[in-house]
């Protein structure tokens, strides 16, 4: 369950430093220097930023509970869903030129977010319910 534990813990710092603290924190001015397209409506980020912190929080209960020996079941099934949607989502765009006029590190930050997210998606699976029977499931309440 070590490569797990790891696993969720890698996602929820990444996606704290590269996606919470920027859409809760960073200026409409500093994203736009960074070279990404901000909306109009900057509060559409801020609930974005927030969603993801939510996010997080659910993979920190999952990390507690793979600590104690649990297999998060509910918490890596999230993740797989989030993930491959997000992938899949960046996939089309990339596709479709979305972010071909936006900045370099903008850009590279996308293509970034696009492999990251396959990954994620991959390892929770792999390391997921493909490896269930080896961890214990606790009894139904």
């Amino acid at each position: 369950m070590r490569a797990l534990i790891t696993l969720l813990i890698s996602k929820i710092l990444l996606t704290a430093v590269a996606v919470c603290i920027p859409l809760l924190f960073f200026s409409p001015e500093l994203l736009q220097r960074l070279g990404f397209l901000v909306p109009e409506a900057t509060l559409f980020l801020r609930l974005l930023g927030i969603a993801y912190l939510a996010l997080l929080v659910s993979y920190a209960f999952g990390v507690r509970e793979a600590w104690r020996g649990i297999y998060p079941e509910a918490i890596v099934w999230v993740g797989i869903v989030s993930n491959t949607g997000a992938c899949l989502i960046l996939t089309l765009a990339a596709v479709q030129g979305s972010w071909a006029h936006w900045g370099q590190l903008a850009r590279l930050s996308m293509f970034g977010a696009q492999l990251g997210t396959a990954g994620i998606a991959a390892s929770l699976l792999y390391f997921g319910p493909c490896r269930a029977k080896h961890y214990k499931i606790p009894s139904a309440l």
